[in-house]
């Protein structure tokens, strides 16, 4: 939060009327505001005693002198120096009522608190970029952890397909291997069961048989007869 509407500083143009530091002292050297009634006519309370100054107006700051005017106790003068604009870094707007140290002690108090404020905006203003550190380093730690749980889940799951793959492999080996063992056995004469045969039956003495042609048998036994016959 900045400094009041009314306590502007420094203006490029300005005049002795409206400033906080147009102080007057007086006899007993006391030095104190210039009120409205003065700034507005010149005339400044008890300012001429038997044409001496008693109430001598001059800058608090010493950024502006009044020795001109003291010559001639001329409350038009005084106004009209007043009034004059020039440029005056230390200007600072009049609030009435209080002193030029007043207003002084108000530059102190602005700045101390312009310093308090900018010490506050620049400890927050790290205390944000901590937390955003902070929330960043979590969010890291977060996107590693979860990249982390994916690559085991990856391993896992390729361990699993090789284990699965070589469980089959083995299954699939063994099965040719029996298939083969099968085939190898049936094909193998040396393989087959010892199985005892029947005995052979015992031979018996049978007539051979004549399977000689009918007409040959025949011939045979006409041919003694014949011979029997002839003279």
């Amino acid at each position: 939060m900045g400094p009041p509407a009314d306590f502007a500083r420094g203006a490029a143009v300005v005049k002795c009327k409206t400033c906080g530091f147009l102080a007057r002292r007086d006899r007993d050297g006391d030095t104190r505001e210039v009120e409205k009634k003065a700034r507005e006519t010149g005339q400044l309370p008890n300012s001429v005693l038997n044409g001496i100054w008693i109430s001598e107006p001059f800058c608090y700051t010493t950024s502006n002198e009044f020795h001109q005017i003291l010559q001639f106790a001329n409350p038009q003068a005084v106004l009209a120096e007043f009034n004059r604009e020039h440029s005056c870094p230390k200007w600072i707007a009049w609030r009435p009522g209080r002193s030029p140290k007043e207003h002084e002690e108000m530059i102190a108090l602005e700045e101390i608190r312009t310093q308090q404020r900018i010490s506050e905006e620049k400890a927050e203003r790290l205390r944000q970029e901590d937390l955003a550190r902070a929330a960043q380093v979590r969010e890291d730690d977060l996107k590693a952890a979860k990249k982390h749980r994916r690559t085991q889940m990856v391993v896992a799951y390729l361990a699993l397909i090789v284990a699965a793959m070589s469980a089959l492999g083995t299954l699939w080996n063994a099965s040719e291997n029996a298939a083969r063992n099968r085939q190898s056995v049936s094909t193998s004469p040396a393989a087959a069961p010892n199985v005892p045969q029947p005995a052979a039956p015992a031979a018996t003495s049978q007539p051979k048989e004549n399977h000689q042609n009918p007409l040959d048998t025949a011939k045979q036994i006409a041919t003694p007869l014949h011979e029997g016959t002839s003279p």
